[in-house]
């Protein structure tokens, strides 16, 4: 996850050059063209990376915080140094938080399984989405962030899914006396799909 651009960095800014009486000509900044200070121009841009740098730090920290469990270790920073006026100023540009997010899981699988596939689902939805609440430039979404809340969701959904399936199967086996636990089997499921087959049972789960 990571959060991306909040504005254009200024250029390199050049080192004056002494005129012919020895004096500094008046300072141009090569971004705006105006005469200024140099100082106040590193001050500036020194104000502009410091907040990003803030921004940066603030996102990938709610991301972490959101992701609990599913995690992989703590925010990792990009940082960068710039020569403004001939004065470097360094500062975070980027950054990403690693989770580990579930893959599709199967009804036959036990319903501690589902719903744990359920849970962390909600885990990567909830962590890539976490910056949104802080507003401004450090709760703008990435293109990574969005994609890894569409990735939970799509999970999620399919969990959700296996999960009622599995309900129904253990009911329908349940009329045969079978206290289920753990994961399914495949002669389980058949079981399930003959007891549909019974009279009296409109209902096919299978069709």
């Amino acid at each position: 996850m990571s959060l991306n651009g909040i504005g254009v960095l200024p250029k390199r800014i050049q080192n004056p050059v002494l005129s012919q009486n020895g004096q500094q000509p008046p300072y141009h900044d090569p971004n705006t063209g105006k005469v200024g200070s140099r100082e106040k121009t590193v001050s500036a841009f020194k104000a502009r990376i410091d907040k990003r740098t803030a921004d940066v730090v603030a996102h990938e920290e709610a991301h972490l915080a959101a992701a609990g469990r599913i995690a992989s270790g703590g925010p990792s920073y990009d940082t960068k140094t710039f020569d403004v006026a001939g004065t470097p100023v360094t500062g975070i540009v980027g950054g990403h938080v690693n989770v580990k997010v579930p893959g599709k899981v199967s009804f036959k699988a036990s319903k501690e399984q589902i719903a744990r596939t359920m849970k962390d689902a909600e885990l990567t939805i909830a962590s890539a989405e976490a910056p949104l609440g802080l507003g401004g430039d450090a709760g703008r979404l990435s293109d990574a962030d969005k994609s890894v809340a569409a990735a939970g969701r799509a999970v999620l959904a399919s969990a959700q899914a296996a999960f009622g399936k599995r309900e129904a199967l253990d009911a329908k086996l349940a009329q045969n006396g079978q206290a289920l636990t753990g994961q399914l089997t495949d002669q389980q499921v058949a079981q399930a799909q003959q007891v549909d087959k019974k009279p009296g049972n409109r209902v096919n789960f299978f069709a």
